[in-house]
């Protein structure tokens, strides 16, 4: 997100000592969707969302123990979303090619559809590669060790992202202006407001510029705080993932 979305921008500024650390990374830091607490086995039917978590119905204790056979049965699943992630060299190396196989042989022959096997496997990658079911680092201690993004704590990086949405909320009231405009410009007319709706465009658009500023002011200071060890330190978080295989894998 304070990358724009970028892919180059996102691995040109990636922090490989903390892949190595860590072991895995994912790379996308929000927690919606995936976060804090997502994908229960044991969820009843009544209970499910099919509008944000559609992979959830597929979710038995059956397939996990198709997938992970004689490891036990979490309470839940819950890593940062979908499939980006950056992973060391030696973490794969810890895990039994014998499972790799366990899983491609899964993928081949299971009856659910693509789409669904791909997302269930979406929210196992940060427990293939560190063995903990629930893997939810902070966001602003991901933005900081793994990229460089220190904004001082957990409250200062919330309030830089209500600033943003402030911001987008505001840049949302502008769309049916600019449609209209667009739409007057195709035919060869001028737009049709009125002198009250001039006025709230003008207020709004001189808002919207005034915050993409002061965001852009907090994103360089942010980047100048990475910049620094020791307060890049002060939002670095560790886990133990040294226990990754505590049960011998059953091939069938």
């Amino acid at each position: 997100m304070l990358m724009g979305q970028d892919a180059a921008t996102m691995i040109k500024r990636l922090n490989h000592e903390r892949v190595a650390r860590h072991g895995y990374m994912n790379v996308r830091c929000h927690h919606d969707p995936g976060c804090p607490d997502w994908i229960h086995l044991d969820r009843p039917g009544i209970d499910f969302d099919f509008f944000h978590k559609p992979e959830e119905i597929y979710w038995r204790r059956e397939i996990w123990e198709e997938i992970h056979p004689g490891a036990p049965i979490p309470p839940s699943i819950s890593g940062t979303c979908c499939a980006q992630f950056a992973v060391s060299r030696q973490r794969i190396r810890e895990v039994p090619i014998e499972r790799f196989k366990h899983y491609r042989q899964w993928l081949l022959t299971t009856g659910m559809e693509d789409q669904f096997s791909g997302r269930v496997f979406e929210y196992i990658w940060h427990y293939i590669f560190t063995g903990h079911e629930v893997l939810c680092p902070a966001m602003n201690t991901c933005y900081c060790d793994g990229y460089g993004y220190c904004f001082g704590g957990q409250q200062k990086f919330a309030e830089y992202f209500e600033k943003q949405d402030k911001r987008n909320a505001m840049a949302s009231k502008i769309e049916p202006f600019v449609q209209r405009e667009d739409e007057a410009k195709k035919e060869g007319k001028t737009p049709d407001w009125t002198q009250e709706e001039r006025v709230e465009f003008t207020e709004l658009n001189y808002q919207v510029v005034k915050m993409d500023g002061e965001l852009n002011i907090l994103r360089e200071e942010a980047m100048k705080r990475g910049d620094d060890p020791a307060k890049r330190k002060e939002e670095t978080e560790s886990w133990n993932s040294e226990h990754i295989w505590d049960y011998a894998p059953k091939n069938t």
